[in-house]
Parts: structure tokens; C-alpha cells; sequence
């Protein structure tokens, strides 16, 4: 078969329209995953809500996660910044546990549920979010 401009002129526009969906139906898959991830966060989310009770310390977030599966758990500071600048620090407890799916076409993520402290060691909230990083490989210090 021979190329000419005619034909060749409508090969580039079967090419552009295959990478059209292609691209469109990754966008697509990749949006999928993304509103999973949430909706597991929020699921383990509510469920540590549901748990954490007023008179927790770190070492009851630290079991928290551990009775749940959550790795690696951290034991950390965390910073109040106010416009620019610090005005102290409050302990934070969170752990990691990844959430099913992702691979070529979607990036991994993990479910982050951190458990905050006031400067006097109570409990002040619990967060969630689906976190898009590879949490660092330590070993739970607590």
C-alpha cells in the first residue's frame, strides 16, 4: 500500500483519535481510583473518630493502629506555624496502610489517619487523608 497525503492525512487523524481516548480513559480510570481512596479514608477515618476517646495518650493511638493493621506508625512532633512563623510544637501520632488498586495506569495510595495532641499530651483531633506518597520504611517508634 502506498502512502499519500490524502491517506496519510487520515492515518494521523485515526492516531490522534486512538491517543484521544486512550488518554481520556486513563484520566478516567485514574479519577475512579482517586475518589476510592477517599472514600476508604474516610471509612477508616470515621471509624478512628468513632474509637479515639478524650482521655487518649500516644501510646493508645499507637495501639489503635497496631490493632488495625496501620504500618509504619510514627510517634512525631508537629509545628503551629502562624504567618510565617513558629509558635511551638504538639505531638501527632500517624500510621499508613495502603489502599488496594493503583499499579501502571494509577498511582498507589495509603490511607494516613494521624491522631493530634495538645502541648499537655491530650487528644485534640483526628485527621485522615489519602496519602500519595510511599510512607518512609521504619520501624515503629513508640
Amino acid at each position: 500500500m502506498r502512502i499519500t497525503a490524502r491517506n496519510g492525512k487520515g492515518l494521523l487523524a485515526a492516531l490522534m483519535i486512538t491517543g484521544l481516548i486512550v488518554y481520556l480513559t486513563i484520566s478516567g480510570m485514574r479519577t475512579s481510583h482517586e475518589k476510592q481512596a477517599d472514600k476508604e479514608v474516610q471509612r477508616w477515618l470515621r471509624l478512628a473518630r468513632e474509637d479515639a476517646k478524650p482521655n487518649w495518650t500516644e501510646d493508645d493511638a499507637v495501639s489503635w493502629f497496631e490493632q488495625h493493621s496501620f504500618e509504619p506508625i510514627r510517634k512525631k512532633q508537629g509545628i503551629h506555624i502562624v504567618i510565617g512563623k513558629s509558635k511551638g510544637q504538639f505531638p501527632l501520632v500517624d500510621g499508613f496502610r495502603p489502599i488496594e488498586g493503583g499499579g501502571m495506569v494509577a498511582k498507589r495510595f495509603w490511607v494516613r489517619i494521624a491522631f493530634f495532641f495538645d502541648e499537655e499530651g491530650k487528644l485534640r483531633s483526628v485527621e485522615g487523608t489519602a496519602w500519595p506518597f510511599d510512607p518512609e520504611e521504619q520501624k515503629p517508634n513508640h
